[in-house]
């Protein structure tokens, strides 16, 4: 009895080739930034060294959340993005300056992954809270007057 075996088809296996990246982790990131820095010390004296350092991570590749949410492009952004890390105001001069890479990758990772607190179940059941999320129903209350005909 003879068989036929049907042609393969030269379909891609979708579970070998993901859609998107991988979501970045912070633990692996920190990793990453220990191993670059095997003295411990994740300290850097200059804007260019932190950006070097910093772009050398997953959570800042281009395509990753907070490159969606952030511009960082220029070594103006960086620095800007940086001193907001570090809460400075920006200093100007980069002398005898002093930038905690632990401390610009843990505000990477607040900024990508950002989520609004929500009410809490208390809030919810107020009755100004009510009051305000239903106010376009109630009349005299954001909606107008009902005609009379």
């Amino acid at each position: 009895m003879a068989t036929s075996i049907a042609p393969t088809l030269d379909v891609p296996n979708r579970s070998m080739q993901p859609s998107s990246p991988a979501t970045p982790t912070f633990s692996v990131d920190r990793a990453r930034l220990a191993a670059s820095h095997p003295d411990g010390k994740r300290i850097v004296n200059s804007y260019t060294e932190a950006r070097s350092a910093m772009e050398r991570l997953a959570v800042t590749t281009p395509g990753s959340p907070l490159r969606r949410r952030v511009k960082l492009d220029t070594d103006e952004d960086w620095k800007i993005f940086i001193d907001s890390s570090l809460g400075k105001g920006g200093c100007g001069e980069e002398r005898d300056m002093n930038i905690d890479l632990e401390a610009v990758l843990k505000r990477c990772y607040e900024v990508a992954f950002y989520m609004p607190p929500s009410p809490s179940a208390s809030t919810r059941r107020t009755p100004e809270f009510s009051a305000q999320t239903h106010a376009a129903g109630v009349p005299g209350r954001g909606s107008p007057t009902p005609l009379t005909i």
